[in-house]
């Protein structure tokens, strides 16, 4: 019910763009990272955790209008497929000197629909230069993990996930994040930009995905990722009405 929600909240905004003078309406493409780079260690455990930054991809339409001199609205909806990977890393030095050591990747990608919508402020009228802050609801459509594992006894193992990445709070669908950026309109109707999105606070991409088994080895138990996406990324826009 919410997806429709969004979906018709979207529709009003770009039927209010198309009741108005001057509307913009058309493609968008964006390009950037996905999460930050974050290393890990347990305390004396043995245990540590990296992640590499990712990469994402999206593309869609938009729906913008001008009120005023300076200030504007515009709602996006984008299709986005987002890569990135996790390594967990175990040390362990028994009492008879014997040293254990493992190593687990993780290997994600998820695909989703986003629903930006923007505020923007221009600092004069009919500016190339503007700034924007909003909100990005997000909607998980599907995802695969793929886990790799080796130790230096030589076991290895690999397996397949499909539609694991879900919610903080272990539901699947819809997450909100905020969006923050500015745009340099470099033709009438075609402009490049700069973006953040992501949460307001810190978070772990996964929880409960491994446990320590008597062997010492990484196991999942019941894994739940969390989609928590910090992207960096290039936009360009361009309005297929003028």
């Amino acid at each position: 019910m919410k997806q429709f929600y969004l979906l018709t909240a979207f529709l009003l905004l770009a039927a209010a763009a198309f009741s108005q003078q001057n509307p913009e309406l058309g493609f968008v493409i964006k390009a950037g990272t996905f999460t930050l780079p974050d290393n890990k260690k347990y305390g004396n455990s043995g245990i540590g955790k990296s992640i590499q930054p990712g990469a994402s991809f999206s593309f869609g339409v938009f729906a913008m209008k001008q009120w005023g001199k300076h200030f504007g609205a515009s709602a996006e909806m984008l299709y986005n497929f987002s890569a990135y990977k996790m390594r967990h890393q175990y040390d362990y030095r028994g009492a008879d000197g014997y040293q254990f050591n493992s190593n687990t990747g993780k290997y994600f990608d998820v695909q989703s629909f986003m629903f930006p919508l923007k505020m923007h402020f221009r600092f004069k009228k009919d500016g190339k230069f503007s700034l924007y802050t909003g909100a990005t609801p997000i909607f998980l459509v599907g995802s695969n993990v793929q886990t790799y594992y080796g130790d230096n006894s030589g076991y290895t193992y690999a397996m397949r996930e499909k539609d694991s990445v879900v919610r903080k709070d272990g539901s699947e669908g819809i997450q909100l994040f905020f969006t923050a950026g500015g745009q340099y309109r470099i033709h009438p109707n075609t402009s490049i930009g700069l973006e953040f999105t992501g949460g307001l606070k810190s978070n772990n991409i996964e929880q409960n995905s491994f446990y320590l088994d008597y062997g010492g080895c990484l196991v999942g138990v019941e894994p739940m990722y969390t989609y928590w996406i910090k992207s960096f990324a290039i936009s360009l826009r361009h309005n297929i009405l003028r």
